[in-house]
């Protein structure tokens, strides 16, 4: 599975990556994405990331204090504490916006495109 980071048009920081592991989900890719989009973003500079993954959205979000006090022990868990120790640490607000899925726009096309490429 591929997953794909865009910021928009001729940005070095644009991303294609090859998501690691075998029998991967959508989610899986989806929470890889944002892990990698966080993690190389300066945390000194604002970021909105936005997903159509209702799973990772609500796990960062809505059920983030539940899922830490059973130790991450949800799907796709490694990824979801190292994303929230990646979020307590940047100085600058980040903001998770769950778009719907049949919602098009170029930057998510480009994004998608970029995806199939890693994949």
């Amino acid at each position: 599975a591929g997953a794909g980071i865009y910021y928009g048009n001729d940005c070095s920081h644009n991303m294609s990556l090859r998501v690691p592991g075998p029998a991967l989900s959508y989610n899986q890719s989806c929470t890889f994405a944002i892990w990698m989009a966080i993690k190389e973003c300066p945390r000194d500079r604002p970021l909105i990331v936005y997903t159509t993954s209702e799973f990772v959205a609500n796990a960062l979000t809505r059920y983030a204090p539940s899922n830490a006090k059973n130790k991450w022990s949800c799907a796709n868990g490694d990824l979801l504490r190292s994303i929230t120790m990646r979020i307590r640490e940047r100085e600058a607000m980040l903001h998770i916006a769950l778009i719907h899925p049949s919602h098009v726009n170029k930057h998510r096309e480009a994004a998608e495109s970029l995806a199939a490429e890693g994949a």
